[in-house]
């Protein structure tokens, strides 16, 4: 089965996908991931260590994964 991806404004999230988001820091942005009859949502949070986040978050608001974005930091001397 294919799976598609739409663009969740945070005002559209549910309280439970919502909530569990927060925890980790500030939404970013955040798609729902339709595969048939099951909907998760992947989302960008930012944590208070400004480190980005993405996680996958069942339609109850389970976290199935959180993965830790690295950085690229460029240095100019």
């Amino acid at each position: 089965m294919i799976d598609y991806r739409v663009y969740m404004p945070l005002t559209a999230l549910t309280v439970p996908v919502k909530t569990s988001a927060e925890l980790t820091g500030e939404i970013m942005n955040v798609v729902s991931i339709i595969n048939g009859n099951e909907k998760n949502y992947e989302g960008i949070i930012r944590d208070k260590q400004l480190s980005s986040h993405v996680l996958l978050i069942k339609s109850d608001g389970t976290i199935s994964e959180d993965n830790v974005l690295k950085r690229n930091i460029l240095s100019f001397y």
